[in-house]
This record gives C-alpha cells, structure tokens and sequence, in this order.
C-alpha cells in the first residue's frame, strides 16, 4: 500500500488490509503522532481527519474504514492527537489545544505540499472541531471543505457535561488521576467489561490500551481542562468567512454540545438561512458515535462529500 513520504510505517503496529499503522514527524518539540493511512488508486480528495478527546484515532476505525469502503476515490489521513497514544510520548510538548491545532496544521501543510493538485477535506469530532476551526483560521484557503461531528465549538465549559465534570480537569487532579490510575491494572477485565458492556471487543482493546496508559490519561485530563479555558464564544467572524465550506452532524442528546447547538443554529440562520448544511443524526447515535454507529455518520459524511461543488473555491 502506497506511503505518502512524510509518514512512516509502523513495523510493531498491526496494518490491516484497508489501512495502514504509520507515524508522523512533526518539527520540535511536538514529536511524533500516530497516524492511519487509508490510501487511493486514483484519488480525488485527500480527507485529513481530527479525532475528540482522547484523541485515539483507532477509535475511528470503524467509521474511516466504511467512509473509504463508500468512496473508494478518497485518501484518508487519521492524525492522533499529541501525546494521547500510548507509546507516542513528546514530554516538551505542552497539553494545549494550540499544541494540536500547529499538529494538524503541519500534518495539512505536508498534505498539499504532496498533493497540490487535490482538495482537502477535514472531517472532525467534538473537539477536534475547533481544533479545525483554528487550522481554517491558520490556512484560509487550504481547506475545501469542513465536516463537523458533534463539534464543540461554543462555550464547552456551560454544557451539561461541562458543568458536571469541569472540576475533574482542574489542576492538580489530573495529575492525581493519572498518580491513581495503575489501580485500573488490578481491576478484574470482566468488570471493566461490564462497565463498557455495548462496547464491541475491538473498541474495548483500544479503551484498555489507554487505561493503562498514565501519560496518554494525564494528556486527555489536562487538554479537557484547556477546552473549559478557551473553548467559549463562537468565533463569528471565522464561521461567516467559511460558511459554503461547513457542514454540520449533531446527535439527538449530546451533552459535551447542549444548548450550544441552538446558539450555533441560531447564528447560521440569522446571518444566511441555508448557508451551513446541518443534519441531526437518527434517535440513539450518542456523542462518542466512533464506538457503536461509525457507518451511519460516514454515510452522511460520504453524501456530503458527493454533492459539494468543490468548483466553487
């Protein structure tokens, strides 16, 4: 399977028949990053895909892979997200949205530095979605079309979730979270099962590499509690620049989103009714869609993708 030059195969890492384990090299002091490739014969768009928190991209396996299986025309490139993949450690780099937003800009950057002539399209999930909204703001014209997955991109901090769970970010629980969490090793798997019961075998193999991972848990903690700081207003003037561009997936009860969905509704149809395509998803598909409903979102990301006009940038 074809490598684009700037990531590397990972030869310790299982490369399943659709995809392909590989790294990127991101300049100092990011480090390295996970990635996965799904590549194209003939493609005609490269899709760059930002995960949520914790930003695992294998995750996503489930949702990338049917993507691709839709649209056999389109290469797709999962980026991790600093620090959050266990085994992929970069102690200099800052737990900061800013550090993952200059990741995926590079990882953007190398993109079209290898395929110039193809547009890009960023599909994102919750907070990966602003994370995408500060690459728009980095490369206004790079970027030819925006998906937006449960995003969370206004005022996190007074979500339901965010009300609740806001003091668990704080400082220094994160880091007596993460002094706590080799007590996960001496849980028994089957009750760690049953915690996760709906979670198929292959989404529980990813959760359990992360537990019991303390750096990659001390990440996830300490990037939530920067989304609480920065993740506030709708960036107005970014949304109005783009607003051809962004299409958006909401789920029927998201409480990392809440009311923020009407404010985020609300703005699109008093500034131009129409202009942001924006769908809900069917009674069921929760926030962390990637887990159990990864085909249902991809088939609409795929519909999506079908009738833009990429002819209008």
């Amino acid at each position: 399977m074809h490598l684009p030059p700037f990531l590397t195969r990972l030869s310790d890492q299982p490369s399943q028949g659709l995809y392909v384990n590989c790294e990127f090299k991101h300049e100092d002091p990011l480090g390295k990053a996970h990635c996965l490739w799904w590549s194209a014969d003939l493609p005609t768009a490269i899709v760059l895909f930002i995960p949520g928190n914790p930003g695992l991209v294998d995750f996503y396996v489930p949702f990338l892979s049917h993507l691709h299986r839709t649209r056999k025309d389109l290469a797709i490139l999962a980026h991790a997200h600093i620090n959050h993949t266990p085994g992929f450690r970069s102690p200099r780099a800052k737990q900061i949205l800013a550090v993952q937003a200059k990741a995926a800009t590079e990882v953007l950057d190398a993109l079209r530095k290898t395929y110039p002539a193809l547009p890009v399209i960023i599909i994102s999930h919750s907070v990966g979605a602003y994370i995408t909204l500060q690459v728009l703001k980095a490369r206004e014209s790079e970027v030819r079309l925006a998906l937006l997955i449960c995003p969370t991109i206004s005022n996190i901090a007074h979500t339901p979730n965010g009300k609740r769970l806001s003091w668990l970010f704080r400082p220094p629980l994160p880091l007596l979270i993460t002094a706590l969490s080799p007590i996960i090793r001496l849980l028994p798997g089957a009750f760690i099962s049953t915690l996760f019961s709906e979670w198929p075998p292959a989404q529980m193999a990813v959760l359990s590499t992360f537990l019991n991972s303390p750096y990659s848990i001390f990440a996830a903690l300490s990037m939530a509690h920067d989304e609480m700081k920065n993740i506030q207003a709708l960036d107005t003037e970014l949304l109005r620049r783009h607003q051809h561009d962004i299409r958006i997936f909401f789920t029927s009860v998201d409480h990392w989103v809440g009311e923020q969905e009407d404010v985020i509704r609300q703005f699109f149809e008093e500034f131009e009714p129409g202009s942001v395509k924006i769908t809900r998803g069917i009674d069921g598909i929760p926030h962390a869609f990637c887990i159990n409903h990864g085909e249902e979102v991809a088939t609409q990301c795929a519909q999506w993708i079908a009738t833009h006009d990429f002819s209008l940038h």
